[in-house]
This record gives C-alpha cells, sequence and structure tokens, in this order.
C-alpha cells in the first residue's frame, strides 16, 4: 500500500476538520503544521514508507494534546482506509517530544520592566503581547530563568513573504545592548541609545 497516499489522505482530513493551521475549536486556540514529508524513490514504484515531521502548539497543554490526538486519528484513519491489492492495511508509528511549554510572566516581573525600561531609552514603545513561537524564552523560563522575548522586526514568519524591517532590526540590536549595558545604564541613556 502506498504510505504517500496514506499520508495525503491523513493531512487533507486534518485540513478539512480544522485541524492543521490556526485551530479554533469553541475557546480552544492552536495551530498545527505539517513541516516535513520525506519518501520515495521512483514515480513507478509504491512508496511503501515516508517520514513525516509535525507539530502542534496550544498555550493550554490539554487543547495541545487534543490536537496531537486529532493528528494521530487522522493518520490511523488514514492507514486503515488504504489497502493493498490483497486486503492489508497500513499502518503508522509516531515518535512525539515537547520541545517547548507556554508560559506567562507576571506585570510586575523584574525582567518585563527592564526591558520596558531598555525599549523607553532606545526611543521605542513596548507593547506586551502573547507569542507564538517556540524561542529561547519558553525554554529559560521552563528552567526557573523568567525571559522576555523581544521582536526584531520580522514580519510574516515563516511564510515565503517572511522579510524584515532593517529599522526595527537596528532599534532592537540597541534595546539589546541596552540591556546587556544593565538597566541603571538604560535609565540614563537618551532616545537615540547614546549619552
Amino acid at each position: 500500500m502506498s504510505a504517500i497516499a496514506i499520508a495525503g489522505l491523513a493531512i487533507a482530513s486534518l485540513v478539512r476538520d480544522g485541524w492543521h493551521g490556526l485551530i479554533q475549536k469553541g475557546d480552544h486556540r492552536g495551530t498545527s503544521n505539517i513541516g516535513v514529508i520525506r519518501g520515495g524513490d521512483a514515480t513507478n514504484v509504491v512508496t511503501d514508507h515516508v517520514d513525516i515531521r509535525a507539530e502542534a502548539r496550544s498555550h493550554d497543554p490539554k487543547f495541545r494534546m487534543e490536537i496531537v490526538a486529532a493528528i494521530r486519528q487522522a493518520f490511523e484513519n488514514a492507514a486503515q482506509s488504504v489497502r493493498n491489492v490483497a486486503g492489508r492495511a497500513g499502518s503508522v508509528q509516531f515518535d512525539g517530544r515537547l520541545d517547548y511549554e507556554a508560559f506567562a510572566l507576571p506585570a510586575n516581573e523584574p525582567c518585563v520592566l527592564a526591558a520596558e525600561a531598555a525599549v523607553r531609552a532606545a526611543g521605542g514603545e513596548s507593547q506586551r503581547s502573547i507569542s507564538n513561537g517556540g524561542l529561547d524564552a519558553n525554554w529559560m523560563s521552563a528552567r526557573g530563568i523568567p525571559t522576555v522575548t523581544l521582536g526584531c522586526g520580522q514580519a510574516d514568519i515563516h511564510t515565503t513573504s517572511e522579510r524584515l524591517d532593517i529599522g526595527q532590526f537596528q532599534l532592537a540590536c540597541r534595546i539589546g545592548m541596552l540591556l546587556a549595558m544593565g538597566a541603571e545604564t538604560a535609565d540614563k541613556m537618551g532616545s537615540n541609545g547614546t549619552r
């Protein structure tokens, strides 16, 4: 049986049922993506094995697990629906891991206040928001080191339209330097990043 056919049916069902891309199920939000698919050697050979890499994200760990369960179910259903001429069905094997855990910092967290002071000192305006990215801050915060993530001028991240706003990137560099020099220095700096 064709592993590519199984994968195609599974992915199509995820898209059809709202479990791929931006996922909104009632009050729950998350995302999923099939980012890598490898398999096959020739157009005239039935591909018996494909490797697929996918991800699921949500700030709600329980809902993230629902997304993972939906992905697993879609592939298991597709594997059972594709049969070879002898009537044998395909199979799937899953291997998962948690790369990033979601976190939220209190409004008065010292690293939040320091980041905001550095943004002001560099002439910018801070905006607190939720990021859906998997970043070093996730890893560090999960290990007891509260960490702020700062934008660096990226737009349309991870799309074919991804681009970098050079002015915002340079502002992010100034903010990073101010943070590296410490809060006292940031408070003494002018809006252009110089004394």
